[in-house]
């Protein structure tokens, strides 16, 4: 089976991203982690992705 698509993963936790590049790039042909949220509106522009995972508690550390 081929991988297709791009996706987008956006969480202030780096180990979290770290984890879900490792995991994902299995399924996808291209993966962009991201750290800071406040990067989205230029990477959606940038890598035009199918896919945007984005965890919405960007507090570090928070449950």
């Amino acid at each position: 089976m081929s991988k297709k698509g791009t996706i987008l993963v956006i969480d202030v936790e780096e180990d979290i991203l770290f984890t879900l590049k490792f995991l994902l790039k299995q399924h996808f042909a291209s993966v962009f982690p991201e750290y800071n949220p406040y990067h989205l509106p230029r990477l959606l522009r940038q890598h035009e992705p199918d896919v945007v995972l984005l965890d919405m508690n960007f507090g570090k550390g928070r449950d």
